[in-house]
């Protein structure tokens, strides 16, 4: 019987005999550590201390923001080694050791066994030993409290400079390491070793659930510039019932529509596979095959003159052994139908079958936001199931899991040809009322035998927020999405009311879209118009340039940069913001004056063609003055359209300067310098982190002071509103989410870690006085096997991550609230005051740095405790590492008043 697990071909634990020859490059008992830690020069290393074991190497030196100690230790007859960070802010604790160079196509097996007491996630893999650092292979895993054996598979093909093997920890935490084995397999002994696993038939089908009488399942998603509901419309169609025997799945649109599924594993990827599926349907239509996120066939289709009639289309492919994950993507313009997909091993598709008798099929009844996987407090608890193929006698099992680990089986339902088909109740936690719920469900026989795959559906359980449903101007809450109903569903659901027209949008709004050719104007008005549908704000990108009204040297370069040469004439530039702030007056009042500047490549003036990429981007003598120029011309322009609208400007940076950009104190230097103080409304930068902000002095304040202190210093205080238009924390670290069955490979991320990464985030700008923060990006996502990490709220395919429910209970007790002050508790435990502005009521989010004092929550009279899910906590509960939440209908001064005479100090 085949498990979905059974193909993890990233954290595979492999029972069969030992390889032939396997080469052991790495071999190292921890627990013999007796190295003293050396830096680069061989002298010691003030900061990072203790001892090391074998060949291995403290690699942390570069960064000056890193304290930790190795201490060999001995634990019930187990030597391991334990790494102690105490200290870690913008940098990372790294542990290297030396590789050969990879000259051809190699397989490695890797196996660790290590723990963390404190929940620390890892980063492992082989990169290059110099620049430009690039990880040619990583795994980022979260390791469990207790002792745990960890395995991993993964290919290299020839690369060109030296690397080695790093095991990287971005937070202050805990690490234990015992052991870490790491060797070089034969390719013939590694096919033989599948074969002996999976047989040399290999699975049938490979695709988890391939009928969908409920529409898409997990995994599967619309993709990003499509909006589900008005543009394109998908639906089961009962009256046209496909090959598979269940209704197939309708796909109405005029316009080109990509489907991307659900991810899966392959086996024997030694052999050649084949995908196919029945399709109906007029017009053309490509499927394509990608492995990790890349193209590696496809084939198009045209579907006749019979477009009543099913079809059966194939392709086949050549997959690549230890490849992470495969998915489909299919691209079509007209309305089409689908149904029984399959991928198998051979060159030709064999007779449809499912992997398993049966399928179950789960989705939200409708509601507010199921579109996007939504429910809020005052709906139902419940997914809809419907099961397809035989199973007669059979009984559908289930469970719940929600975000804390813990899962409650669901009532059995026997099957009949009337109970198919009806609703899950999958409320069994009273103490969880909000975050993520993993509905899982399976079918069994009389026998307990299993009959059916496993399916799953992640829906996000939030508290209706405080603008659904209506425009929240004065909301200091926005992310970067596009225009597609689901997400602007999303984008409110989670309490966000603004959105930013960068790379996300930018297509409906940027100069070089809208005007390709001098006077010939393409508009996206759908678009913009859907975001105030949904009572979305809109920060609009007066950015970019075509061709014809721009510095661009004629010779393309990048598809992306080139977008952002400099205008020629400012004339021009004035026409295109008009032509933008007269047609949508009332609909867009607040622009952005283009996009960072202070990078060459997005402010260039030519190209130096002896230089390659992004490097060769080239600015004018003056690139802040011209800038300033480019704001004075916006502003008086937009002004001139309508007084009321908000033009940002000065578009700074927390980072430091190189040679291709200016850093963020020069730039900001040079804007005030040069009069850009005068051309704005307000005062915008971003901010990009790793690590764990939420306490005084942290990366984020450091970075507002990097980002305005020029001007403070110019002005004695800020003039004007700051808004941190572009930024997130966590994109280091953000995984797939709260996904189990969905995944042909482990889960490794830890969302707890992801989520309160990104809260801490928003809270310390919102105490740094920041009016508006935009987190980038929702739209950075496609499909499951092609994880990108620019991603922010959203899993891989576009639906709600765990941090995007967490973020919806932030927004939920600040929304409405202005920052106060910080309030320090105890050592290294801080309170953040916000009190109401349009009520009286008061919030202290209550936060801690590495190394903090313990802290018991305390008991306020009235007062509601939240944890970073909103999840009811108690008075006398320790606080633990993550934010929590305590809330009062009372003025700010007594809940400080109360936190005080709480303070054990």
């Amino acid at each position: 019987m085949y498990d979905h697990a059974a193909v993890c071909l990233v954290l595979l634990c492999v029972t069969a005999g030992a390889l032939a020859a396997p080469e052991a490059l790495i071999d190292t008992e921890f627990g013999a550590a007796d190295q003293p830690i050396v830096d680069r020069s061989g002298r010691a290393n003030e900061r990072v201390t203790g001892v090391m074991a074998g060949e291995w190497r403290d690699n942390s030196d570069w960064a000056p923001d890193v304290y930790a100690h190795w201490e060999r230790l001995e634990e019930e007859g187990r030597s391991f080694l334990r790494l102690q960070v105490t200290k870690l802010e913008t940098g990372r604790c790294q542990l290297a050791h030396a590789l050969p160079r990879v000259t051809e196509e190699t397989f490695y097996r890797l196996s660790m066994t290590a723990r963390s007491m404190s929940g620390t996630s890892v980063q492992i893999g082989v990169r290059d030993s110099g620049r430009p650092y690039t990880f040619h292979w990583e795994q980022r895993q979260r390791l469990a409290a207790s002792w745990r054996d960890y395995e991993y598979e993964f290919r290299l093909t020839e690369l060109q400079q030296d690397v080695g093997f790093w095991i990287n920890v971005g937070v202050a935490g805990q690490l234990d390491l015992a052991r870490l084995r790491l060797t070089r397999l034969a390719r013939a002994d590694y096919i033989e070793e599948l074969e002996r696993k999976f047989g040399e038939a290999g699975i049938r089908n490979l695709i988890r659930v391939s009928r969908f009488p409920l529409g898409l399942q997990s995994g599967w998603a619309l993709g990003r510039d499509n909006s589900d509901g008005d543009d394109v419309q998908i639906e089961p169609d009962p009256e046209h019932v496909g090959p598979s025997g269940a209704p197939g799945l309708r796909i109405r649109t005029n316009e080109p529509t990509v489907l991307r599924s659900a991810p899966f594993g392959v086996p024997l990827g030694f052999r050649p596979h084949t995908a196919s599926l029945y399709v109906r349907g007029s017009g053309e239509m490509k499927l394509v095959v990608q492995r990790d996120g890349r193209q590696i066939a496809q084939q198009s289709f045209g579907l006749g003159e019979a477009p009543a009639e099913w079809r059966r289309i194939h392709l086949t492919f050549q997959p690549t052994l230890m490849a992470r994950a495969y998915s489909l993507r299919i691209e079509a313009g007209e309305t089409f139908w689908i149904d029984a997909l399959q991928v198998e091993p051979g060159e030709q598709p064999g007779p449809y079958a499912s992997q398993q008798p049966c399928e179950v099929a789960l989705a939200c009844p409708p509601s507010d936001a199921s579109v996007a996987r939504v429910q809020f407090e005052d709906e139902a608890a419940e997914v809809l199931y419907h099961v397809t193929g035989e199973c007669a006698g059979g009984v559908l099992r289930g469970k719940v899991v929600n975000v804390y680990g813990e899962e409650k089986a669901l009532p059995a339902i026997r099957l009949g040809e009337d109970t198919r088909g009806g609703r899950i109740e999958y409320d069994a936690f009273p103490e969880t009322d909000f975050g993520p719920f993993r509905v899982e469900a399976w079918v069994e026989d009389a026998e307990g035998n299993r009959i059916s795959t496993y399916n799953e559906l992640v829906v996000n359980r939030l508290p209706r927020p405080r603008y659904w449903g209506k425009d929240a101007p004065d909301s200091p809450f926005g992310v970067h999405t596009n225009s597609t109903t689901r997400h602007n569903l999303m984008v409110k659901a989670v309490g966000a009311n603004w959105t930013r027209l960068h790379d996300a949008g930018l297509q409906y709004l940027g100069w070089y879209h809208l005007e390709p050719e001098p006077g010939k104007w393409a508009f996206r008005d759908k678009e913009i118009h859907r975001y105030r549908r949904d009572h979305i704000k809109v920060l609009g990108e007066l950015g970019t340039a075509p061709e014809w009204a721009s510095y661009h040297p004629g010779k393309r370069h990048s598809s992306y940069f080139d977008r952002y040469y400099q205008p020629k004439r400012l004339e021009d530039y004035a026409n295109y913001v008009r032509t933008v702030a007269q047609r949508y007056r009332g609909v867009i009042d607040a622009y952005d004056v283009w996009n960072e500047p202070w990078i060459h490549a997005w402010w260039g003036a030519g190209y130096d063609e002896s230089k390659s990429d992004r490097d060769g981007y080239v600015t004018s003598e003056d690139a802040p003055g011209d800038f300033v120029r480019l704001m004075q011309t916006a502003f008086e322009t937009a002004k001139s359209v309508d007084p009321d609208i908000t033009v940002l400007g000065v578009n700074s940076t927390t980072g430091g300067g190189s040679s291709r950009s200016f850093g963020g104190s020069e730039w900001t230097e040079a804007i005030v310098a040069a009069g850009g103080i005068d051309n704005c409304d307000a005062v915008c930068y971003h901010q990009y982190i790793g690590g764990r902000p939420g306490y005084p002095g942290d990366v984020v304040e450091r970075g507002f002071q990097t980002a305005t202190g020029a001007i403070e210093e110019r002005f004695g205080g800020l003039p004007k509103p700051v808004w941190m238009t572009e930024g997130s924390a966590g994109r280091d670290v953000i995984g797939p989410g709260f996904y189990n069955h969905t995944l042909p490979f482990e889960n490794p991320e830890d969302p707890w870690d992801t989520a309160d990464r990104l809260c801490r985030y928003v809270v310390s700008l919102l105490a740094q006085g920041v009016s508006k923060v935009f987190l980038y990006s929702m739209h950075a996502q496609s499909s499951l096997d092609a994880p990108s990490s620019w991603r922010v709220i959203v899993s891989s395919e576009g639906y709600l991550h765990p941090s995007g429910a967490a973020h919806a209970i932030l927004a939920w007790h600040l929304e409405d609230t202005r920052f106060v002050k910080t309030l320090t508790i105890t050592d290294g435990v801080f309170a953040y005051l916000f009190e109401g502005t349009t009520d009286t009521r008061s919030v202290a989010v209550l936060s801690s740095a590495p190394g903090h004092a313990e802290y018991v929550l305390p008991d306020v009279p009235g007062a509601k405790l939240a944890d970073l899910f909103g999840s009811r906590l108690r008075s006398g509960q320790p606080l633990g590492d993550t934010l929590a939440y305590l809330s009062a209908a009372a003025p700010v001064a007594e809940l400080e008043k109360s936190l005080r005479s709480a303070d054990p100090d």
